[in-house]
C-alpha cells in the first residue's frame, strides 16, 4: 500500500524536522509534501528527497484558513492517482495507531474501506514543574502525560478517496464517490493524533514569535485561549480511567452524527463521564500508548 504525507507551514523550525522524520520513517522520504508558506529560511528542502512547494497564504487568519483547505483539497486529491492513502496533517499534528487496538496495517485497510476517517485527536500538554526537557527519540508519552482530548483535533486525517475539506481542513464537507454532502463523521477504529503545539512551554511561546503571529489581530484570540490553557490544565487533575479513552472514540463519533459542530465534547454522549476542564477531558496518557518521533529505523513501507 502506497502512502503519501501532505503538511504545510511557516518558519516551522522545530515541528518540521520532527514530521520529515516521523512521517519520512513511516513511509519514505520520497512520499512526503509539504507546502512552505514563505519562510524566512528554509534550508531543509535540500535535505533528504521530499517534495516541497512554496506558496504565499494570506496572513489574516480566515482568509488563511479559507486558503488551506482549498490548497489542500487539491493537493490531496490529485495525489490519490499514484498513492492509495493521504495523509494530511498539521505540521505540528502526528497520527499513530493505539497499538492495543491494531497497527497501521490495519488503519490504512480501514481508510480504503470507508473512504477517509477521523483521527481521536488531543493536545498534549507540557507540565513544566514535573516534566523535563524533550527527547524525541523516546516515547512521547513517557515524557508528557496530560492529554486533552478536544473535539477540534478529531480531523478528517486520512483518506482514499477525493473529498472536498473545510476551512483549515477540520472536516469533510463533500466527498462525491460515496455521496456526502454535508459533514459525515466517523472515528476511526485505530488512530489518534497527538497535536503538540503545547507540548512545551518554551517552543510554543518562540513559535508564536517567529512566525510572526502576536503581530496578527486574527490570532490575538487563539494565542490567549492557548497560553490559558498552558497555565490553568496543569493544575487540574486528569481522569486515568482506560475505559474512557477508549469510550471517547465512540462517544465522539456518536456525538457528531447528532451535532457536527466540532467545538464541545457533550459529557452525555461519553459514557456519563463529567467533564473535568472547558469544552474537554483531561486524561493522563494510557500506559500502552507509544509515540517516538525520530525513528532509528527508516523504511519506504507503511
Amino acid at each position: 500500500m502506497k502512502v503519501a504525507v501532505v503538511s504545510h507551514g511557516r518558519n516551522e523550525d522545530v515541528f518540521f524536522p520532527m514530521w520529515k522524520n516521523y512521517y519520512g520513517g513511516l513511509f519514505g522520504y520520497e512520499n512526503l509534501y509539504y507546502v512552505d508558506d514563505s519562510s524566512d529560511n528554509f534550508p531543509e528542502n535540500k535535505i533528504n528527497a521530499i517534495n516541497i512547494d512554496s506558496v504565499s497564504f494570506p496572513r489574516d487568519r480566515w482568509k488563511f484558513d479559507d486558503a488551506v483547505g482549498e490548497l489542500m483539497t487539491n493537493k490531496c486529491n490529485s495525489l490519490l492517482s499514484k498513492y492509495d492513502v493521504v495523509i494530511r496533517t498539521d505540521v505540528d499534528e502526528f497520527v499513530f495507531p493505539d497499538t492495543e487496538l491494531g497497527g497501521w496495517s490495519d488503519a490504512l485497510s480501514e481508510v480504503l474501506k470507508l473512504g477517509y476517517v477521523y483521527s481521536l485527536g488531543f493536545d498534549v500538554i507540557h507540565r513544566p514543574k514535573i516534566e523535563k526537557g524533550f527527547d524525541p527519540s523516546l516515547n512521547l508519552f513517557q515524557q508528557r502525560a496530560l492529554l486533552r482530548i478536544y473535539g477540534g483535533f478529531c480531523k478528517p486525517h486520512a483518506i482514499s478517496v477525493p473529498v472536498k475539506w473545510s476551512q483549515a481542513c477540520h472536516r469533510v464537507m463533500e466527498c462525491p464517490s460515496l455521496g456526502t454532502k454535508g459533514p459525515r463523521f466517523t472515528t476511526s477504529s485505530y488512530l489518534c493524533m497527538a497535536h503538540l503545539d503545547l507540548f512545551d512551554v518554551d517552543v510554543f511561546t518562540n513559535r508564536i514569535n517567529t512566525r510572526g503571529d502576536l503581530l496578527r489581530k486574527s490570532m490575538n484570540a487563539r494565542i490567549y485561549n492557548r497560553n490559558k490553557i498552558l497555565y490553568n490544565y496543569p493544575k487540574i487533575n486528569p481522569y486515568v480511567s482506560i475505559d474512557l479513552f477508549r469510550g471517547l472514540r465512540q462517544g465522539i463519533s456518536d456525538m457528531m452524527h447528532s451535532e457536527p459542530r466540532y467545538l464541545p465534547l457533550v459529557p452525555e454522549s461519553c459514557a456519563g463521564y463529567e467533564r473535568n476542564a472547558p469544552e474537554a477531558f483531561l486524561i493522563e496518557a494510557p500506559d500502552h500508548l507509544e509515540l517516538i518521533l525520530e525513528p532509528k529505523v527508516c523504511s519506504s513501507g507503511g
